[in-house]
């Protein structure tokens, strides 16, 4: 069995049992919607992230049996993730400056940034491709907590970041797999052999391996979604570039299609209540 048969067919079968971790998660989100402070948002934050990866779950079962509905119910898991990783760096950015606020731990949502980031350019969702892209650069500049070893290490966020914006990146980097990309990037057209590498490193890092090294495409939907492949072909199609065609698996699943649908955005009742919890609290309203 394929990495990615095996990972839809696990999906399918959590989907089957799930109903328990939605309702779970809905209600710690309305316990703590009532508590108007950072304890409350925090939680609410965590609740979001089980949720997003609820619906991401679902999406890909339903694309996987050609339902074309499961891309609604992928944009309304990264809409979730979008919204809970947004109020972590919000928290987190105001304890730096504020030390009488408990240090809230941003790292383990780095690779999720990176992944929203990509998501936000293959979408083509402005808003979200700007908030990500000033949080990442916000978080690197600003933040002391992490060693200095641990953005040299790093191959994924800093590329999405240097795609999204070539001038807030440091070319110096050592961007792994991506050096490939970034090396050939004026040529007319990038070969499907870089392409494929890319994704052969996409569908490595879907599995956490454990020791210190933090797998940047864990979490669902985003385990699936080749969207830094889908949004490299998209910024140099903007710029009158060709990008080769792959036939990497990755890349033949209906995944790579990556289409928006705010059919279940729009009128969210979770969306728009932590909205309203949010500005309450943080005196400015969310990015969404």
């Amino acid at each position: 069995m394929g990495v990615i048969t095996k990972r839809i067919s696990e999906a399918r079968i959590w989907v089957e049992n799930s109903r328990w971790f939605y309702d779970q998660n809905l209600d710690f989100l309305k316990k703590n919607i009532t508590n108007r402070d950072f304890h409350g948002l925090s939680n609410i934050a965590l609740s979001l992230e089980m949720l997003s990866s609820y619906y991401g779950r679902i999406g890909q079962v339903r694309l996987a049996d050609n339902h074309e509905g499961g891309w609604s119910n992928i944009s309304l898991a990264c809409a979730y993730r979008f919204i809970s990783v947004q109020i972590r760096c919000e928290i987190y950015l105001r304890s730096i400056r504020a030390p009488d606020l408990c240090p809230l731990e941003i790292r383990n949502d780095i690779p999720d940034m990176g992944s929203l980031l990509a998501a936000s350019i293959a979408f083509e969702i402005p808003n979200m491709q700007a908030y990500m892209t000033q949080a990442l650069v916000s978080i690197i500049k600003a933040d002391e907590r992490l060693p200095t070893t641990y953005w040299r290490h790093r191959h994924f966020e800093p590329f999405i970041l240097w795609l999204s914006d070539q001038s807030l990146a440091d070319r110096d980097h050592n961007f792994g797999v991506y050096s490939q990309i970034i090396a050939h990037w004026n040529s007319d057209e990038l070969s499907s052999e870089v392409i494929f590498n890319i994704c052969d490193y996409h569908l490595l890092n879907m599995l956490d391996r454990g020791r210190k090294w933090q797998a940047e495409f864990t979490s669902p939907p985003f385990d699936l979604l080749p969207s830094e492949v889908v949004a490299i072909a998209r910024v140099r199609e903007n710029m009158g570039l060709r990008t080769a065609d792959s036939n990497h698996e990755l890349l033949h699943t209906g995944f790579q299609l990556m289409k928006w649908d705010r059919s279940l955005l729009d009128g969210d009742p979770v969306i728009r209540d932590v909205s309203t919890f949010f500005e309450g609290v943080m005196s400015f309203p969310l990015a969404i």
